[in-house]
């Protein structure tokens, strides 16, 4: 965790992490993110923080949350004392559950004005119910609420919930991008209530195939309702139109790109038309 090579924020944070259970950040984690506030200038654009790259803040887990040298975690009843054991340790103690570590994570994020603290989900359907209540303002303003989106069924099952819980800044992570996605509905107005799209495509061995034409659509779809769009990588596996070099032209067909990026991620490779990454305005 700390400053990362993600190119859309400047830092992650990870509350827990799940390898089959759920390991709970050590403190010296959960005092990093104080250091980025106190180093944040406040006149200029705050600091972005992925939360949760490793897992997912508004996931519904029911079993014990550990330490990382894999011991059970209890909380004293009536203070923030946390301690480490595979045995009770006394009657008044009860077992940390992941709601109060994502409750420690939502007071950190009210004592870290200067940053903002991007949550990017796949159960969207959960945010109402387990985010903290708003501030007397309204929706913490240092806080963007995401969904990730890889085609057409997980936007048209996610993105309305999204747009049903108020947020300072909403976006999408189309990533990585599995096939063409439209975000255009009811004319316009699901776009119309997100501020930012993310587009990518998937790295790895075993990267399934990326099509540029696919980003492409969400560019035009983003710039017809004067929406910012990043567009983070290629992915290993990007495929795009080729017409043969003249003399010898052939129809048009899609093939795969060879891309030095492993990940696709270099903007000196991409189509000139697909060399862009916005940003929302200041919130």
């Amino acid at each position: 965790m700390g400053v990362t090579k993600i190119e859309w924020c400047d830092f992650t944070f990870n509350p827990w992490g799940s390898n089959g259970t759920r390991v709970v950040a050590s403190e010296a984690m959960w005092r990093e993110p104080v250091k980025w506030d106190k180093a944040a200038c406040p006149q200029a654009d705050r600091p972005r923080v992925f939360c949760a790259s490793l897992a997912d803040v508004f996931e519904q887990w029911d079993g014990p949350m550990m330490s990382a040298s894999g011991e059970k975690l209890w909380k004293a009843w009536h203070t923030n004392t946390i301690i480490a054991t595979e045995e009770r340790p006394k009657p008044n103690f009860s077992p940390l559950t992941m709601q109060d570590v994502r409750a420690r994570l939502f007071r950190l994020i009210d004592a870290t004005p200067n940053l903002s603290w991007l949550l990017l989900t796949k159960r969207p359907e959960n945010i109402a119910r387990m985010m903290p209540p708003y501030t007397p303002e309204g929706p913490r303003s240092n806080v963007w609420l995401g969904v990730s989106v890889e085609d057409q069924a997980t936007a048209d099952e996610r993105i309305p919930h999204l747009l049903r819980v108020p947020a300072t800044i909403r976006f999408l992570s189309v990533e990585p991008m599995l096939g063409p996605v439209d975000l255009m509905l009811l004319g316009g107005q699901r776009i119309h209530g997100v501020d930012w799209v993310i587009v990518g495509g998937e790295s790895g061995h075993g990267a399934r195939r990326f099509e540029l034409d696919w980003a492409r659509s969400i560019q035009s779809q983003c710039d017809k309702a004067n929406v910012p769009w990043f567009f983070k990588q290629a992915g290993s596996n990007p495929h795009d139109w080729d017409t043969g070099d003249p003399p010898n032209y052939i129809p048009p067909e899609i093939v795969p790109l060879r891309l030095i990026d492993r990940k696709g991620g270099d903007m000196r490779e991409f189509p000139n038309n697909l060399q862009v990454r916005e940003f929302p305005p200041p919130a």
